[in-house]
């Protein structure tokens, strides 16, 4: 019976993909909150009305947010930028204490530039899962006014890199402001079993395992697509390695 539990869930590992070669960059790791469970947070927020026909009460809504995670600013971060004419992105910061702010390519599209949250995050799973990461909607507008958080999706069972909270803006000029404990970002894993969310510590072999995915593109080719990658991961039993220890550097798991 409690084998059969235990099948029921995906354990989905994820840490602070902070950098294990700039010494001061160990500090970061408490700009990282533990996230919290979307359905569990609206079910908190439930109305005292009679529920059988609320939206908390459809299937459909369940079923996405109930796999749906909350990773959440713990910093209040504002910032003005501007895009010259060769499309140079500067940025200056408005508050004294605020998150790192880069800009890492030139804008990708003609109303706004991108820039980056250095906050970066990373995500593993014992088993095949996809993961989409997207912006806060179902939450009141924030930096969202802003502009919108860069959605993607890929196998966390099957691939590790970093994933960097990337914001398009909707101008060219203007600011960003993100405040404390504001929603940055939502991970829907895609599965109907269960989640159970474990933080671990990233060390440096960590990291070295998710630069060498970050650099496959270098090793086998520009537009190496992603099932290959997946199947030279597993191939090269990567997954084992990773797999092996993030388990011996476990912090617990998030209880929210």
């Amino acid at each position: 019976m409690k084998k059969d539990k235990e099948k029921e869930f995906i354990t989905v590992y994820w840490a602070p993909a902070i950098s294990q070669n700039v010494e001061y960059h160990e500090e970061l790791n408490m700009l990282y909150l533990d996230p919290y469970n979307m359905f569990k947070y609206l079910v908190s927020k439930r109305s005292k009305f009679d529920q059988k026909a609320s939206v908390l009460s459809c299937p459909a809504f369940k079923e996405k947010m109930r796999n749906t995670f909350v990773f959440k600013s713990s910093i209040e971060s504002h910032y003005s930028y501007e895009t010259d004419e060769i499309g140079e992105v500067k940025f200056n910061p408005l508050n004294k204490n605020f998150a790192p702010l880069s800009v890492q390519r030139v804008p990708g599209l003609d109303f706004g530039p991108t820039l980056i949250v250095e906050t970066p995050y990373i995500f593993f799973a014992d088993s095949d899962l996809e993961a989409s990461f997207s912006q806060p909607i179902f939450h009141p507008q924030g930096y969202t006014k802003y502009g919108s958080v860069v959605p993607g999706k890929f196998n966390i069972g099957s691939w590790f890199r970093p994933y960097f909270f990337e914001i398009q803006m909707w101008n060219k000029d203007g600011e960003l402001l993100i405040k404390e404990d504001e929603p940055m970002f939502y991970v829907e894993f895609l599965t109907n079993k269960n989640i159970k969310l474990v933080r671990f510590k990233y060390t440096r072999k960590l990291g070295t395992y998710a630069q060498h995915c970050v650099s496959a593109p270098s090793i086998f080719g520009k537009n190496f697509p992603l099932i290959k990658r997946y199947k030279k991961f597993k191939d090269s039993r990567m997954n084992e390695l990773i797999l092996k220890e993030i388990k011996e550097n476990i912090l617990g798991e998030c209880n929210e």
